[in-house]
């Protein structure tokens, strides 16, 4: 009878260096969502109490992720450090992980679909919204389903036959969610701009900032995809999914917490009249939370198509 191999035997950096380098990006990440929640709470005490327990709900959910990895990690590498044959079976704590994360995505996802719910016409929301959150669905489908196999199936050699039909699938819904999210983003500002100069500098800044939120979620999860096709055998593509969630947290944050820079920026260059041969807002009235504007609301409080104001 063969004895298993000893620890000095088996090389861990494809496998469980990769999770233990993601790990570490992963509390770099956190720091940076938990500065971002205290400079919101410090900076922002007037929001309205549902914002304030999105933001809430995020850092907690970041937390017990942070928790849940610490958990998975000692408990192969410490706990379990003479004992090879653990490493193949996947304990529910890094499973639970993965879910964790992605419901801070789809939380994420669903704030800028509701943004992009208040800043679109009516006739184009009624196909756009429901689109993308089919998108983001998808997306919170496969994720569960990738990680309801790990719970099923239990080791890791059991969960590569379900990369390409669960895992794979989930990593790019979560790209396509992100890059359309973007896009109408982008869209939608653009034709806001108008002969005011001040205006369109601002709603530049907007779309730069909604570019480069995409590239950063939907960079990682390309990364990710790469790393299921070239790397099945290791665990590169559970290091990157530790940070995924990260980035959706501060994606969020960030948009909250720019918006007195957007503010200060649009008062800064002056203010122009709100009216124009467009119809696009002054630069006065641009308030948005990093991502979203608002228009002149008249003073009866009614909202027409292609004039709303931002709540947040």
């Amino acid at each position: 009878m063969d004895l298993p191999p000893s620890p000095m035997d088996i090389d861990l950096t494809p496998t469980f260096g990769a999770v233990f380098i993601g790990a570490l990006g992963m509390m770099a990440l956190y720091g940076l969502t938990s500065l971002q929640t205290f400079i919101y709470f410090t900076f922002y005490p007037d929001d309205r109490p549902s914002l304030k327990c999105l933001v809430s709900l995020i850092w907690i959910l970041d937390s017990f992720h942070i928790c849940l990895v610490c958990h998975a990690l000692y408990h192969y590498l410490i706990k379990n450090y003479a004992n090879p044959a653990v490493l193949n079976t996947g304990i529910w704590s890094l499973w639970t992980s993965i879910i964790v994360n992605l419901i801070i995505g789809c939380i994420v996802q669903g704030f800028f679909t509701g943004r992009l719910y208040v800043v679109t016409s009516r006739p184009v929301r009624r196909w756009l919204i429901p689109s993308i959150t089919i998108l983001i669905l998808f997306h919170l489908a496969f994720g569960l389903e990738s990680a309801i196999w790990g719970y099923v199936l239990q080791t890791f050699d059991r969960f590569k036959t379900k990369l390409w039909s669960s895992a794979l699938p989930f990593a790019i819904f979560a790209v396509v969610s992100d890059v359309a999210i973007a896009i109408s983003l982008c869209i939608t500002l653009w034709q806001t701009k108008s002969y005011f100069m001040t205006t369109n500098s601002v709603i530049n800044s907007l779309m730069i900032f909604a570019i480069n939120r995409c590239l950063l979620t939907s960079g990682i999860a390309v990364v990710e995809i790469v790393l299921f096709a070239v790397f099945p055998d290791a665990l590169w593509y559970v290091g990157v999914d530790f940070v995924v969630g990260k980035l959706y947290a501060n994606s969020l944050l960030a948009t909250l917490n720019t918006r007195y820079s957007v503010r200060g920026r649009a008062a800064a260059e002056g203010t122009a009249p709100a009216s124009s041969t467009s119809g696009a807002p002054s630069p006065a009235a641009l308030r948005a939370p990093g991502l979203v504007f608002s228009t002149v609301v008249p003073v009866d409080g009614s909202v027409h198509d292609g004039s709303v104001e931002q709540k947040v």
